[in-house]
């Protein structure tokens, strides 16, 4: 596993070292924010870090094919996040908290993806200005409460490098990194689309 992998996943342990059990976090019996969306029957998982090039290109590329599945309900989408810096990934949360839709969870990872890459805003404060810059909303709360989920995922998918996209179809997984992760989403828009014509021929619903 490659190095940046393991002090990724150990920022992870550390942070939530004494946690056990897979319920759902909670804050004053509020469910925590975690960026999951849609419930079509393709799963979808998609590893990033702030800090990796490649996954920036690729985040980019991915947005407008992840919302139209989102919008036809074909997959069910989680973003993991890898963190490079515990604090972009506390203030990616952070937004989630005020608004956990997927529509901000896109505009929150360009802001960071961009201060990553300028290599800005490298304190709350300054993240905290950045965002009110931007007009997004936020609001903080013990986001370490998230990371054993995130950790649990990086597990199971045994996380090697970043952009690592996975797929679980009928209970097959497969694994596409890089920019092969842009095809394999483009792909599957391609092949579900005569089943969403059927469907809505089926309802009636207009062509």
């Amino acid at each position: 596993m490659p190095k940046r992998i393991i002090i990724a996943v150990i920022l992870v342990i550390i942070a939530t070292a004494g946690y056990s059990g897979r319920e759902p976090a909670r804050a004053g019996g509020e469910p925590l924010p975690f960026p999951s969306y849609g419930d079509g029957s393709v799963e979808v998982r998609l590893y990033s870090n702030y800090f990796c090039g490649p996954c920036r290109v690729v985040d980019e590329a991915v947005s407008p094919l992840l919302a139209d599945l989102l919008a036809r309900n074909v997959i069910r989408l989680t973003i993991v996040e890898v963190p490079g810096s515990v604090l972009f990934v506390n203030f990616f949360l952070y937004a989630l908290k005020a608004d956990n839709s997927f529509e901000q969870a896109t505009a929150v990872r360009k802001v960071l993806f961009e201060a990553a890459r300028e290599r800005e805003a490298r304190t709350g404060e300054a993240l905290a200005a950045l965002f009110r810059e931007n007009g997004i909303a936020y609001e903080e709360f013990d986001a370490s409460r998230l990371y054993p989920r995130f950790n649990e995922l990086i597990r199971e998918d045994d996380l090697r490098a970043t952009p690592t996209l996975v797929t679980i179809t009928n209970g097959e997984k497969r694994f596409y990194r890089g920019k092969a992760i842009i095809t394999a989403l483009g792909e599957l828009a391609e092949a579900r689309k005569p089943e969403d014509a059927a469907r809505r021929e089926g309802s009636g619903e207009p062509t």
